[in-house]
């Protein structure tokens, strides 16, 4: 049978100066500019200086055929995504070789982009919104957001292209920017009508973003998003994406759509060179924080200072020595009473220094020692409600999984009975290093 492409992306056009109304009131469309102005100008600033940055992007895929009640996870790509110029770029961790088009690597399965530049630029730069109504105020982790739908101007449509055809659809969704620094949070991209003609009943895109320290500069990133195809003849895709390892150097969106088998055909890489920006897989590396973390004085986004615990040999020579530099920062930070009061931080370890030479740290935690009111694995407390998912893992509330990107590789994830997150200066964690790919070279 041959299988379905489909390539998603809005056709950028010029900006449009006045955002047209949901049917709103004098009063609404006032306090709807009065908002909405300050986060188009702050978002227009944070694009300007977003420069060229470069990520590595972790890939669950998920899958559900046609005659399943349930999905089952496919497989987990990473790939390094490079965002110059506003267009965004593919390649293999640590390969020279990059491509516009991720299907150039990952030939089949659902595929896409637009998460790191395209979809902003589209909302905040051009066109902008051909429609936009305020929502109201809502919260996350503490945060006070404001909430806004939106429809793009129908010259701004996602042509979808599969086998059986192609299809124009107009494109709709809604973001959620912070109160205090007017920078946008969460992002939904979908589809307004559904292109039966080429068996696409729904695309969405929904993105998470938070700031980020890279060299000193705080720059707003992507940092999660999930994609979705359903068709009218009942498959449903998935994607679950988490960014991590972003660092600065000195588009158009697009989703792709294949009925992936049990195994997903990779275009071959080129060769790497072993330890050339990546440590070798399977290291044991034992970090030590060098200063404490505490819920009380920390924010997202703070840098936290580390090292290498002891030397770290690899084919009998040390690959990594003990007093070491590790880079690292909070990528998570937050405090829930749902359905008893906890917090929850993750920790990112980016980089490792060692001498002259930067390795890029992709690893899962090992061993996570005890500390007051940390709540280790197969651990619980409100028994059966909440529970913890492995060391790395997230948390499930009443069966349900309440965060689903605990395991990013290079990210540590603390779960804390209360509302005091408190890791002592000296805490010592180990962690096992990750292959930069997971397609076993093909």
């Amino acid at each position: 049978m041959k299988r379905a492409r489909m390539w998603l992306f809005p056709i950028a056009v010029a900006w449009i100066a006045a955002p047209g109304l949901f049917c709103q009131t004098d009063a609404s469309l006032e306090e709807r500019n009065r908002l909405w102005l300050p986060i188009r100008d702050t978002m227009r600033a944070s694009i300007a200086q977003l420069g060229e940055y470069t990520c590595i992007q972790n890939i669950i895929r998920f899958d559900k055929a046609q005659n399943e009640k349930q999905e089952r996870a496919v497989d987990t790509i990473r790939m390094q995504v490079s965002a110059v110029g506003g267009t965004e770029s593919y390649s293999w961790p640590g390969s020279p070789n990059s491509s516009d088009r991720p299907g150039d690597l990952i030939r089949t399965g659902l595929m896409g982009t637009g998460a790191f530049q395209g979809y902003i630029r589209a909302l905040f730069v051009s066109p902008g919104p051909g429609q936009l109504e305020f929502l109201g105020r809502t919260s996350t982790e503490g945060r006070p957001l404001l909430h806004f739908r939106f429809t793009f101007d129908l010259r701004e449509r996602l042509n979808l292209n599969v086998a059986a055809g192609r299809a124009s659809v107009a494109a709709k969704g809604e973001f959620w920017a912070d109160e205090q620094d007017h920078k946008i949070r969460m992002l939904r991209i979908e589809n307004v009508d559904p292109a039966p003609e080429i068996n696409v009943k729904s695309v969405e895109y929904f993105v998470e973003w938070a700031p980020v320290q890279l060299r000193g500069k705080e720059m707003l990133l992507p940092q999660m998003a999930t994609m979705r195809m359903e068709m009218f003849s009942g498959e449903v895709r998935r994607n679950e994406i988490a960014l991590s390892q972003c660092r600065e150097f000195g588009a158009e969106s697009t989703i792709r759509f294949d009925a992936p088998p049990a195994q997903a055909e990779v275009a071959p890489g080129p060769p790497r060179e072993e330890g050339a920006g990546f440590l070798p897989a399977g290291l044991i590396v034992p970090i030590r924080l060098l200063s404490q973390i505490q819920s009380k004085t920390a924010a997202v986004g703070d840098l936290f200072e580390a090292e290498v615990a002891r030397d770290v040999l690899s084919k009998g020579k040390a690959l990594l020595h003990k007093g070491d530099r590790v880079e690292g920062r909070i990528r998570h930070l937050a405090t829930d009473t749902d359905p008893e009061l906890h917090t929850l931080l993750w920790l990112e370890i980016s980089t490792i220094k060692s001498g002259d030479r930067e390795y890029i740290f992709l690893g899962e935690v090992t061993r996570q020692p005890h500390v007051n009111n940390l709540i280790l694995q197969a651990q619980s407390f409100t028994p059966g409600r909440l529970e913890r998912i492995g060391v790395m893992g997230a948390y499930r509330i009443d069966r349900r999984e309440y965060r689903s990107y605990g395991a990013v590789p290079g990210v540590a994830s603390f779960l804390f009975r209360g509302s005091d997150a408190n890791l002592p200066a000296g805490y010592a964690m180990d962690w096992k290093v990750l292959p930069p790919r997971t397609d076993s070279g093909r």
